[in-house]
């Protein structure tokens, strides 16, 4: 059963990286490679929260969230044979800033990453254009995917979900509840809601679901 599951992973990562890499016109936003978040002296919770809020740093702004549903269970347990776990690179041309991964005193970089990839980035309420990326030990110079212009709600939580079906990869934006009782590194977490909007990877076709405010 692991080695089937770890194999299904492989597969979905692998045709992941062939799409992205052969198309292109999937990438917009380039990257400065020297942008990075000034954390010094922070806990690693009160990294993940600068992290977090660096796209609303008005208090009175109306905002969503946006995360990820990583294509592992749960990193603690299966980041020595993860893929590289997925971000949001941009939102509608900006960057997001990462902060740097510490080898002598940080948790290990696939843990480091996930962090990044699961913590909840609060995106101002309005229509945006959010990019996503791989997070590496190396800055990606360009996105991968840019997902279709979304009217994100206030106080609503959104989560990117990939999917294989028949060989074809897409992928889904979702509102979502989160299970307090495990871990957000845990997948199982995530309780899927509405689907928003999804995008087959490969030949872009976009698909606009017709939105459901609570």
């Amino acid at each position: 059963m692991k080695i089937r599951y770890l194999s299904a992973i492989m597969l979905a990562a692998t045709a992941l990286s062939a799409c992205t890499t052969m198309s292109g016109n999937t990438a917009a936003t380039p990257q400065n490679e020297s942008s990075r978040l000034d954390v010094k002296g922070l806990s690693e919770e009160q990294k993940v929260a600068v992290y977090s809020d660096q796209l609303v740093t008005d208090s009175s702004k109306k905002y969503a969230t946006f995360t990820n549903l990583q294509l592992v269970r749960d990193y603690r347990t299966d980041n020595f044979y993860a893929p590289n776990p997925y971000g949001i690179y941009a939102v509608d041309g900006i960057p997001v800033k990462k902060y740097a991964h510490s080898i002598f005193f940080d948790s290990g970089w696939y843990i480091h990453a996930a962090k990044m990839a699961t913590a909840k980035v609060k995106i101002p309420a309005g229509k945006h254009v959010v990019e996503l990326g791989q997070l590496t030990t190396r800055d990606r110079k360009k996105s991968d995917i840019v997902l279709p212009a979304i009217d994100y709600k206030p106080s609503t939580d959104y989560i990117s979900v990939f999917k294989v079906k028949e060989g074809v990869l897409s992928i889904h934006v979702y509102t979502y509840e989160q299970d307090n009782r495990l871990s957000r590194m845990d997948r199982d977490s995530i309780i899927l809601k509405d689907e928003i909007a999804s995008k087959e990877i490969g030949i872009f076709k976009d698909k606009v679901i017709s939105q459901k405010v609570n």
